[in-house]
Formats: C-alpha cells, structure tokens, sequence
C-alpha cells in the first residue's frame, strides 16, 4: 500500500511523531447476496460515509488485519489477504452462510479522524476469491477488482442532484436535521435545510431528456 497519492494535510499528518488524531482502516464486505458487513480496526465503533449513496453507517469495532501482498513475478494477478478474528465464531457463521463469500466484494478505506467527513485518502477494491478458517481466524483472498464497480469519471455531475456529502464542508450545513434528500426541493431538501446556496448541483447541464424522479 502506498500513501503516495494522499492529501498534502493528510501527507503532514501522516508524518508527525505524533498525532492525537488517528488513522483508521475500515473494511467494507459485500456478500454474494448483496448484504453488507462493515467493520473497522479499532476499539471503538466508527460512523462513516464510504460515499456508497447509503449515508453514514456505523463501522463495527472488530479485530482484523491485512496480511502481505502477493506478488509474483510471473505476471499472475496479484493477491492480498485480510485475516479476522473468529474466537467467537460469529464471522465463521457468515462464511458459512453465504459459502465461503467468495464472488463477494471488499472495499478498504483509509481514513484520518480529523478528516472523517471528507472522501476516504485512499480506496482499494477487491473480489472474494477464496476464503479459509481455523478456530482463531477468518482469512479472505483477494483478487483484482472488477473496474466495471469503480466510478469513473470519479465526480458525476447531475442538473437536480447535489454531489456534495451530506454535512460536509463543502455542503456546509449543520443544523439538526439527520438527513437529506440531496434534492434542491420537496420536504427534506436544500431548500427545507435552508441550505440552498450551497446546492451542489449544476442546472445548466443538459440532461438529455433524462431526469431524476424522487418517488415518495
């Protein structure tokens, strides 16, 4: 893994001696099914938008690790491991369940505490490829990502729909109203926020005759 690419603060942050805001790993496992665990390596639980659309979720406290990336020199895909606790059976009982995970997906966010309300400094996607378990722990084999899941262009831009993260800096709302439409109008928009100059939409574009119809 390489931090060459992260923010020019979240460079600085890195490289303090020491720091009272921490870094934290979080890991996203989408199951075959479509059901979603979310876990982070940490003591306590940790609230954070991934910027999957589904808003804030909490990141379960859990005890995992990643393991070394394997390359090999014979120009076969490369693997990395993320290995979980199983003391309690409780991530054995899923893999069993969903028949091993494999075909399933992993995502890993890199997060600094100071910067949680801001796009992860660095996203790695994975597939399940295999999946092995002891009486201690749970390792998942990872390969490539598909790039048929990766967003691209990173920023879409939409005439009626904000693209901003909802409390955000660059939303800028911090009233006490949980959630938001992402909407310019209706009963839990920008404007019933009081929000609207900062509607991160682009109503200039041309939407082809698509439009985004919000079904109440």
């Amino acid at each position: 893994m390489s931090l060459n690419n992260i923010s020019v603060a979240a460079n600085l942050e890195k490289s303090k001696l020491a720091s009272s805001d921490p870094w934290y790993a979080l890991v996203k496992i989408t199951w075959p099914s479509g059901e979603v665990i979310r876990l982070v390596r940490n003591t306590d639980d940790i609230p954070f938008d991934c910027g999957d659309g589904v808003g804030v979720q909490a990141y379960t406290a859990f005890n995992w690790e990643f393991d070394a990336l394997d390359e090999k020199s014979d120009g076969s895909i490369p693997t990395w491991a993320v290995k979980c606790s199983n003391v309690n059976r409780s991530m054995e009982s899923l893999i069993e369940k969903y028949g091993g995970g494999v075909g399933g997906h992993v995502a890993i966010f890199i997060v600094n505490a100071a910067r949680m309300k801001r796009e992860p400094e660095i996203e790695l996607y994975f597939d399940i490829v295999e999946s092995s378990t002891n009486s201690k722990q749970v390792s998942f084999t990872l390969g490539a990502a598909s790039p048929f899941r990766i967003m691209y262009p990173r920023h879409a831009y939409s005439p009626d729909r904000c693209i901003w993260q909802y409390k955000s800096v660059q939303c800028g709302y911090t009233g006490a109203i949980a959630t938001c439409s992402l909407q310019l109008g209706g009963t839990n928009g920008c404007r019933a926020h009081s929000n609207q100059a900062r509607f991160g939409a682009f109503p200039g574009i041309d939407s082809n005759g698509v439009r985004s119809v919000q079904i109440k």
